[in-house]
């Protein structure tokens, strides 16, 4: 009983403390550091004409809660499709510290069930996503996600932001954390829709979508070197 209640306990504490935490840490990186925003011109009034996804890779995570609640109009609400593991937790408790902020946790054994969760979604918020998330490869896009934005018609943006000083982790997707006192570019790519041609494969719509997500991710790395 002792064990079960100091879990509780450590969790409720974690529940309290960890959003805020995160967003003191993120809050100081970006504020030591000089802040680009790219792509956020007309984003607004082309999420209002389409469901929208915004697609990122699991290793430019970390600065998707702060970005998100803080950069964004606090009219778009937004929701983070996230795995329901620990992981999946700290970051789904990050968003909803964000008045804007909502989150699906994905249940790992009902794939059907979520995504038919993540198409009535899009019918009310913008949706965003780690396509290789959670546990990998990296890079690599679930076919699940390009279902979803094909069924729902719905336009994908890239998001993605590179650092001129950072920390990478060992983890899978060898997770970066940028550090202060640095430069950071951050923003969206231009819109695209999954073809709803049948006779282009799945996986030939995921290749597209993953050179759209990764293409984006350098052409940010590109433009930090060039400033």
């Amino acid at each position: 009983m002792k064990r079960l209640s100091r879990s509780k306990l450590f969790r409720a504490i974690q529940k309290k403390l960890f959003p805020s935490f995160v967003k003191l840490i993120m809050r100081f990186i970006l504020w030591t550091s000089k802040v680009e925003l790219v792509g956020l011109e007309g984003f607004y009034e082309q999420v209002d004409q389409h469901p929208s996804i915004i697609m990122l890779w699991h290793n430019r995570v970390v600065l998707g809660p702060n970005f998100f609640g803080e950069y964004m109009e606090p009219s778009s609400n937004y929701t983070a499709y996230v795995s329901n593991s620990r992981d999946g937790e700290w970051l789904a408790l990050a968003t909803e510290s964000y008045k804007n902020g909502f989150t699906i946790r994905v249940p790992k054994f009902d794939k059907h069930k979520s995504l038919r969760e993540f198409i009535k979604t899009l019918k009310k918020s913008i949706v965003l996503i780690t396509p290789d998330g959670p546990v990998g490869p990296a890079y690599q896009i679930k076919p699940g996600v390009i279902v979803a934005a094909q069924v729902a018609k719905a336009q994908i943006f890239p998001f993605s932001w590179s650092a001129s000083k950072y920390w990478r982790f060992s983890s899978w997707d060898r997770m970066i954390i940028p550090k202060p006192f640095g430069k950071i570019v951050i923003g969206y790519g231009e819109p695209f829709f999954i073809d709803p041609k049948k006779e282009i494969s799945i996986s030939e719509k995921i290749k597209h979508a993953e050179e759209r997500l990764t293409s984006f991710k350098e052409k940010l790395n590109r433009h930090l070197i060039s400033k």
